[in-house]
């Protein structure tokens, strides 16, 4: 459609709703049978209610926020709607006084398979017929291409504006105007009135009113999607109804949420404790994409609920439970759920790790915050024994930056117990940080976060999220926390194909809300909810540069990580064994030993075949220049070690053209730092101190040129 006739039906529309309204407010008397949230369907995704479509609209005029997203697609359009508005109350005067504090309600419905429109519903406060109303609507159209038509409907009459190839539909009934794009969806509401008879009194104490239900939401989730599992822990909660705070620093919402009875979760569980703190920022580090926090004042108190709440919504998977429990109990001569949650403290946590290159997408992490650490390494290594003792298979284990990576093989425990929440800890890996035990999918994740915890990149450290922790508050029965530029790759992987181009468009609006953090806690028998969205209209850019510094650290991320070291098991070690072959993951090793310890030149492999890289090891520790390939065999990287630690790096691109070279102290990135494009022209450049980015980095264009 063009500019011109968009334009064209935005001033038509817009005089249509200004003549209707000037000739309600003046001549006829008011009616008020109903409210505008009475005219909105029941399977609503959500429903905004706007006290006074005025006061928002001078909002939005003044705030900082808006200014700055109009300039993405998805904004445009209503920044460009509103600039219309602006110039038709400047045109008709009495438009703009009759408008202030008009009562609208939109809201989002399914109106086909994985199709979904707007309602809007308009109180006009005044109105007994419409005949002059439609007399003068005519009159302004009637010189031009646009179409009128009424269709009969069994509760009312709905009129049809069409223009070319646009549609309209909307409808008069009493005291509202309703409108919609989908004429199901206006005869939907239609019919919703006639069962809406009693005026519904909604307290409101903020301009814009959000109700959202997550049964829908989920629905509405898995059209966008391809992961159709994430509608069900939308479904965890039965709806939300939120008051909009905006300011020019952040969005805030406040108000509450109901968890569904029917749904049988840890969730549910937390909403009849009284709430605890977390302290989770202790060992969540910042490559953190997302996590949520369930705390309580005692684990025993959540595990009573727990099991007397499976037992009461789901007897059957209850009792397969209690006789798998009991079978395994048997079979180890031991209370497997005693020995195990003897340790937990106050605080059970999820996280989702940022999507690196080499990590799957399904990689997830869980800590559980001991009662005391030390207690909970006993209990842990007692239940280890114990399996150890009764199986024929070892414990693998994994030594990596002064910590060890154990395996816990017990298949199904946490969906077991906690339910499906945690069905993706099959058979976890695990370790201890801190006052945590922190379990995963894959070792992988493990590694990235004792490397960074060891260097002291936490959350806690990270000035961004202790200040949005602080704006919620403490003792919360859940608290939530999202890093947008952390999160994009994720959303972006699980959309489907056309949603994918949508958010790529807007890409900068998502990333700017640069932190989100809620927190629910229980009262009367519903959560007390806020939710914060902090804006930074500069993340976009910071995360882009962000994105250009991964690519260049991939490489060297994955060597510090210890992908490519051996681990050579205490069977392996105690033997006279002089040569040994190992797989992990990622990599293959081989290698000779040397009084139980790795020994001259080790060569790993990936787990096609192809050579990685040589490590030349001496006493047991790397020491020398250690060669890293690409798959057809060039130059990767160079290392140089001493002493088992990393004194320096260099890469190189297929050419063999410098990429990066980085400056090391004790095995920790200390000192200069410099990366180059593939011309061979500095990228950027600045300095790490004790592993981590320090001082004001520089970045330049292939030509030479400073980027601000």
């Amino acid at each position: 459609m063009k500019k011109s006739t968009k334009k064209k039906i935005i001033v038509v529309l817009g005089v249509f709703v200004g003549v209707g309204l000037i000739v309600w407010f003046g001549i006829f008397r008011k009616v008020g049978r109903f409210d505008t949230l009475q005219a909105v369907p029941v399977d609503a995704v959500f429903k905004v209610n706007i006290v006074s479509v005025n006061s928002v609209h001078e909002q939005l005029h003044r705030n900082f926020i808006w200014k700055s997203l109009k300039n993405y697609p998805y904004f445009e359009e209503y920044h460009s709607n509103l600039q219309y508005v602006d110039s038709l109350a400047k045109t008709y005067p009495k438009l703009k006084r009759i408008l202030t504090d008009r009562p609208v309600t939109i809201s989002c419905h399914q109106v086909g398979l994985n199709k979904y429109d707007f309602l809007y519903v308009c109180d006009l406060g005044k109105l007994n017929v419409i005949q002059v109303f439609e007399t003068l609507l005519l009159k302004l159209v009637q010189d031009d291409e646009i179409k009128i038509k009424t269709i009969k409907d069994p509760n009312g009459e709905i009129r049809e504006i069409r223009w070319a190839d646009w549609r309209f539909f909307f409808t008069i009934k009493d005291n509202l105007l309703i409108g919609s794009s989908s004429h199901a969806l206006v005869a939907r509401s239609l019919a919703r009135c006639k069962t809406s008879k009693e005026v519904q009194e909604v307290v409101v104490s903020g301009d814009i009113m959000l109700d959202l239900d997550h049964q829908q939401l989920g629905k509405w989730v898995t059209s966008v999607m391809e992961d159709s599992a994430v509608a069900d822990e939308f479904s965890l909660l039965k709806n939300t109804r939120l008051m909009m705070q905006l300011n020019d620093k952040s969005l805030r919402f406040v108000g509450e949420t109901r968890p569904d009875p029917n749904k049988y979760s840890l969730l549910d569980v937390v909403s009849f404790l009284e709430g605890g703190s977390s302290n989770l920022e202790t060992i969540a580090v910042e490559n953190t994409a997302a996590y949520v926090s369930f705390c309580f004042p005692s684990f025993k108190e959540a595990e009573n609920l727990l099991l007397e709440n499976y037992k009461v919504n789901d007897l059957q998977s209850y009792t397969e439970m209690k006789r798998s429990l009991d079978r395994l109990n048997k079979f180890l001569n031991i209370d497997v759920l005693e020995v195990f949650t003897s340790w937990i403290g106050g605080e059970v946590a999820i996280i989702k790790p940022r999507l690196e290159n080499d990590q799957k997408a399904d990689h997830i992490v869980l800590a559980i915050r001991s009662k005391e650490i030390h207690l909970a390494k006993d209990q842990m290594a007692y239940l280890a024994e114990q399996i150890q003792w009764r199986t024929p298979i070892r414990e693998r284990v994994m030594e990596f930056n002064g910590h060890t990576i154990h395996y816990f093989r017990l298949k199904g425990f946490f969906q077991l117990f906690f339910g499906g929440m945690f069905e993706r800890f099959e058979r976890p890996y695990y370790t201890f940080l801190g006052d945590y035990v922190v379990f995963s999918n894959s070792p992988a994740p493990l590694a990235k976060m004792i490397k960074e915890y060891v260097l002291g990149n936490t959350l806690e450290n990270d000035e961004k999220h202790m200040r949005l922790k602080g704006q919620l508050g403490s003792r919360k029965n859940v608290f939530g926390y999202v890093q947008t530029p952390n999160t994009y790759e994720y959303l972006y992987d699980s959309f489907k194909a056309g949603s994918q181009e949508s958010l790529e468009k807007n890409r900068g609006a998502f990333l700017s809300f640069e932190t989100i953090g809620f927190s629910l806690s229980k009262e009367r028998g519903v959560f007390e909810t806020q939710i914060i969205a902090n804006y930074n209209d500069k993340a976009p850019e910071e995360y882009r540069m962000r994105e250009l510094n991964r690519q260049f650290e991939n490489q060297i991320n994955k060597i510090e990580a210890g992908f490519y070291y051996p681990v050579i098991p205490d069977s392996i070690a105690v033997s006279d064994q002089g040569y040994y072959e190992c797989e992990s993951e990622q990599a293959i090793f081989k290698g000779a030993l040397k009084n139980g310890e790795p020994d001259g030149v080790w060569y790993v492999f990936n787990v096609a075949g192809k050579l990685l890289g040589q490590l030349p090891y001496g006493d047991g520790k790397i020491d020398g220049v250690a060669p890293f390939f690409y798959e057809n065999g060039d130059l990767l990287a160079q290392v140089t070690y001493k002493n088992g630690l990393i004194a320096g790096y260099k890469e190189f691109f297929l050419d063999g053209t410098l990429r990066a070279e980085i400056a090391y102290r004790k095995g920790v990135r200390h000192g200069t730092a410099k990366f180059y494009y593939n011309t061979g022209h500095l990228f950027c450049e600045g300095r790490y101190k004790k592993g981590r980015q320090t001082g004001k980095w520089r970045y330049y264009k292939v030509t030479g040129e400073k980027l601000d």
